[in-house]
């Protein structure tokens, strides 16, 4: 996953590129975190049958889940 690039448009129409950190699957959800800088770090939910709607985490569940994976991660670099 390393070096992939999400492409996304910002509230202005103008597009940004995203460095992604991780895409995974949790309770049968698939989830994508990614940077814009290493300094914000998102995570949104996904359909993988259609990329283009992304949807906010929700539960304390979630972003427990993606802070365990990112630090993994980090724990392996």
């Amino acid at each position: 996953m390393k070096n992939e690039v999400l492409k996304l448009k910002d509230e202005d129409g103008n597009i940004k590129e995203y460095k992604i950190l991780l895409v995974f699957i949790y309770n049968n959800r698939n989830y994508i975190v990614y940077t814009d800088d290493e300094i914000n770090v998102y995570a949104k939910r996904f359909d993988p049958n259609d990329l283009s709607m992304f949807e906010n985490l929700e539960t304390e569940d979630e972003w427990n889940e993606v802070e365990r994976l990112l630090l993994e991660i980090e724990g392996e670099n």
